[in-house]
């Protein structure tokens, strides 16, 4: 049942992000049609900012989260109903604390904005993308239970039919209105309707846990604000790691070079967000599987790795290989960016997405309590570098930043913690697995790029990429299928699983 759970969840979730990736394609390309370039930099701005924001939720939710595993497991109602108070009371406080911070970056917001000279109030359009975080926290808090009790797909379900009238309703307000405010309205009000089905949801599956009136003690309250604290710094450290790219590159290089830049973290985003909720979704099982004594976590982990890798090379490697031809197909060459920054592109979007076991694994077994201020460290170098290399080589230098700052943070001390202090085992081995798979990618794609065509139309474009797709996992079918892991996902994939 817990596999099956989770299955349901990363197939649910997944089909949410592909739902994402087509309708966020078509707005991107209305809103560059109807609005153009500079309103769109301003929009994914603002987006980042907010990403930024959110680090005022202090990791507190993954911490109650986490706590909840062993309660729902267990059927302890009592004990739920007194995290879920926690959690209510938390996420109010967390919307209002977003309100006010954000009027307060609302006087200031013009500054951070250059090169842009339209008629738009971007006061006024920044207040609306503060309402939209706020209003989420305050909104949302019951949905956790449904998620943390392995039922993540009845969320993502709500999610993509919400996401679906929200995609058709913001395109009409481009299409038929070229209407910016009529797009930023609708997205407030499709998240407020869907948080209260959610809401409506978990009161009706778990109404035993909210019929109970808890009283949160003290020690309850301490004992999650302990837990959070370096998860804290995680949260915090990933959000500069991720939100202040644009911020840089809008000051030094100008907002329509974010808007350019937005081009690409469309695709790369989307395809992060599938690889996202594919091992995310496992956190909930893992946690679960962390308190059963016959699962054997390392076993586990390095199945659940081993798929990273080779999905994650898979997909960096095509992004290296397609992205600019795919953007110059899209919008035209004016859109287009160089080789190397290319490169840099997807050698970052590589090291994220073979982070997420280890993310996965770090949520379920509380390991971000260990060496927990390397991640602060990464954020202050990623602010530092990109700062520099954004004078030196442009926007090549911002990204080369991100990357030098994970190397020396996340990708060692992760998985050095991990290994040591709970498989009790050496770390060699994961370093050997990515060394591995990274070798054989960057030698498969030197030899691809060599005899691949340089000028690409709709149908060249479409049979070089099924061309890619089954050498590359040709090439990977060959150098694994003696392994344990292969043979392991191989006969999953025989076998297949009734859900």
């Amino acid at each position: 049942m817990r596999v099956k759970k989770a299955i349901r969840t990363v197939f649910s979730g997944i089909g949410l992000q592909f739902l994402k990736i087509i309708f966020n394609f078509l707005i991107r390309g209305a809103f560059i049609a109807t609005l153009g370039p500079s309103i769109l930099g301003v929009n994914s701005l603002f987006a980042n900012i907010m990403t930024l924001l959110s680090v005022t939720e202090l990791g507190l939710g993954g911490a109650i989260t986490a706590h909840l595993y062993k309660p729902l497991a267990q059927k302890d109602d009592h004990r739920v109903s007194v995290l879920m108070e926690i959690y209510r009371r938390l996420y109010l406080s967390i919307g209002f604390l977003i309100l006010l911070v954000g009027g307060v970056i609302t006087l200031f917001v013009n500054a951070l904005v250059s090169g842009y000279n339209g008629n738009v109030n971007l006061r006024l359009v920044f207040i609306l993308f503060v309402l939209n975080s706020a209003l989420s926290y305050m909104s949302s808090y019951r949905n956790v239970i449904i998620s943390a009790d392995q039922n993540g797909y009845i969320v993502n379900r709500v999610l993509n039919v919400g996401f679906i009238i929200q995609a058709a309703l913001q395109l009409m307000s481009l299409y038929l209105f070229e209407n910016y405010w009529l797009f930023l309205i609708s997205g407030i009000l499709v998240m407020l309707l869907q948080n209260m089905f959610l809401n409506y949801l978990s009161t009706k599956m778990y109404g035993r846990v909210f019929n109970i009136v808890s009283s949160v003690s003290k020690t309850d309250f301490n004992s999650i604000l302990d837990y959070a604290k370096p998860m804290m710094l995680y949260m915090v450290s990933g959000v500069i790691n991720t939100g202040t790219d644009n911020i840089i590159i809008s000051k030094f290089l100008g907002v329509v070079t974010v808007g350019k830049y937005a081009n690409y973290t469309i695709v790369t985003t989307a395809i992060q967000s599938i690889i996202s909720v594919l091992f995310s979704s496992l956190t909930a099982m893992v946690g679960n599987a962390h308190y059963d004594e016959n699962v054997n976590s390392e076993e586990l982990f390095s199945r659940v790795n081993f798929l990273a890798l080779w999905i994650n090379s898979f997909l960096a490697g095509g992004v290296f290989l397609f992205i600019n031809p795919f953007i110059e197909l899209w919008l035209g060459k004016g859109f287009v960016f160089n080789t190397v920054t290319i490169g840099i592109i997807s050698m970052n979007m590589f090291l994220i997405g073979i982070s997420q076991p280890l993310i996965v694994f770090r949520e379920a077994t509380g390991s971000f309590t260990i060496n927990q201020y390397k991640p602060l460290w990464g954020a202050i170098l990623n602010i530092v570098f990109s700062i520099v290399l954004v004078q030196l080589i442009g926007l090549a230098g911002v990204l080369l930043g991100t990357i030098l700052s994970r190397l020396l943070t996340y990708f060692w001390n992760d998985p050095l913690v991990l290994y040591k202090y709970y498989f009790k085992k050496k770390v060699r081995t994961y370093f050997f697995d990515v060394s591995r798979f990274a070798i054989i990618t960057i030698m498969f794609l030197i030899i691809f790029k060599v005899f691949s065509v340089d000028t690409f139309s709709v149908p060249t474009f479409i049979l070089m990429v099924l061309g890619y797709m089954a050498t590359f996992n040709i090439v990977m079918v060959l150098a694994n299928f003696k392994s344990e892991r292969f043979k392991y996902f191989w006969n999953m994939l025989r076998k297949g699983i009734g859900i």
